[in-house]
């Protein structure tokens, strides 16, 4: 099979929805887990976006003028949505993993 054949033959799985069910019985138990995941994913999204989106004014109102003071202020500005939305995500997420996916099997 030549390198990219793979491609060519994805169909329809044969069983998508008895597979799907089955993937959310197992999350079904963490389901608020799951619910605060999402709330936190869509945090960090927004504010990736809104850093992103914020470039074009900073360097228009503050870089290019020579405005050093305001650029440090919205940059300060720019790192806490950065930190907003990054230190949530990575500080919950991995800690509630370990607690559910290491349980000692004799307990």
């Amino acid at each position: 099979m030549a390198h990219g054949d793979h491609l060519k033959y994805s169909g329809k799985p044969k069983a998508g929805k008895k597979t799907f069910l089955r993937l959310i019985s197992y999350v079904a138990c963490d389901r608020r887990l799951l619910i605060v995941i999402g709330v936190l994913i869509v945090i960090s999204i927004a504010a990736n976006l809104t850093g992103s989106y914020m470039l074009r004014p900073i360097i228009n109102d503050y870089i290019l003028p020579g405005d050093f003071q305001g650029l440090v202020r919205i940059l300060l500005f720019l790192a806490a949505i950065y930190l907003t939305g990054v230190g949530y995500l990575h500080r919950i997420y991995p800690a509630e993993q370990d607690r559910t996916t290491h349980r000692d099997p004799d307990a």
